[in-house]
Formats: C-alpha cells, structure tokens, sequence
C-alpha cells in the first residue's frame, strides 16, 4: 500500500479520535518492541512497530468501550486505527523478519524457521489490509466526499467497483444503453402521439 496515503489516513483518524487519545500516547518508548540494532540500525522499524502496536491497542480499546460520547464517525475511524496498527506492526516484523532471512542465507544456517514466520507475517498483512480496506470503506460514508477521494489510492480497481465507489466498464456501457433506449423510446412514443393528434383534429389524414 502507498505509505504516504497511509500516513494521511493515520492523522485523519488520530484528528478524529483526539479527544480519547492521552497526551503522549504515540511517544511511548515500549522496551518490548526494540529490535536489534544491527538489523534496525536507525531504529525506524522499531517506531513502525510500537506505534502499530498502540494504535491497535487503542483502537481496539475504544470499539470495546461503551462511550455514549463516540459517535458513529468515532467508533469507524476506531476500527480503522485498530486495522492500521495491526498493518504497521505486523509489516514492520515482516521487514526484521526479511532481514534475519538474509542473514541466516549468508551464514549457510540450516534448519532455521525464518521462512514459516515469513509466510505467517505476508498472510496476516493481506488479512489486514483487507479489513482495513473494509473499515475505510465503512469510515468514508461519513467523509465529504472530495475529501475521502484523497484515500481512493488506497483502493484497487476492483474495490472500489465492490464497495460501490465506482462503476464497472460494464455497468457503465449498460447504462449508457439503457439511457439511449429510454431517450429513443420517448422519441417514438411522442411522435405517435403527435400524429395521432393532428389526425384527430383533421388536420393529418
């Protein structure tokens, strides 16, 4: 996915969210998360793994509550700040993981499970990004409509056709046929109307 659109979305729901999101909440230093410096030597895979981890957190926390304060707009862009952080966690241990991989092929290490972790990382991130796709779709529904465009990229072609933000090269040549047979049939039934009109009044024989 395209990480600058991601990013934008990440602020969209933390602007949305505010009001719940404890000052600091994102600054935390999680002891937990640290990767090895060798293989996150500007420690940016590791910021990528905290904040994915506390945003789901939070995001989750915040579905589960019962603040009658939430409004709906809330508790979607809740869900999606659940499914992000899952992402951003999940792809940033996908990315250590890849490294660990490298290393271990340039060792010649043998009987190492990097792979199996490797595999189970690629089809939790195509689980997320579905849901995420799914709850961005729900958010948008309370998003001005020029505004949610700017999170179309995020989107492929046919999700945006599934969720009903665009039409398909089918639907739209249907009706555009459907709208030509209208436009033709009116055409006809107002010419015979007119003739039949005119011959009453003998002015047509």
């Amino acid at each position: 996915m395209d990480w600058m659109i991601i990013n934008q979305l990440k602020a969209e729901v933390s602007s949305e969210l505010k009001e719940f999101i404890p000052q600091g909440y994102f600054e935390q230093d999680l002891e937990t998360f640290k990767f090895n410096k060798y293989l996150d030597p500007d420690g940016f895979l590791t910021k990528q793994k905290q904040w994915g981890y506390l945003a789901a957190s939070l995001g989750n926390e915040l579905l589960q509550s019962n603040k009658e304060i939430m409004t709906a707009k809330q508790k979607c862009a809740s869900q999606v700040l659940l499914f992000i952080g899952l992402y951003e966690s999940t792809y940033a241990g996908k990315k250590i993981t890849e490294k660990n991989h490298l290393l271990a092929c340039e060792k010649n290490l043998i009987g190492n499970n990097v792979p199996i972790v490797l595999e189970e990382h690629k089809l939790h991130l195509k689980e997320y990004e579905k849901s995420l796709k799914k709850s961005l779709n729900q958010y948008l529904l309370y998003v001005d409509s020029d505004k949610s465009k700017a999170f179309y990229p995020i989107f492929t072609e046919r999700d945006l056709i599934d969720f009903g933000l665009k039409q398909s090269l089918k639907n739209k040549i249907l009706l555009s046929i459907q709208k030509n047979l209208t436009t033709i049939v009116v055409s006809v039934i107002t010419s015979v109307c007119s003739v039949y009109a005119l011959t009453i009044l003998g002015i047509k024989s």
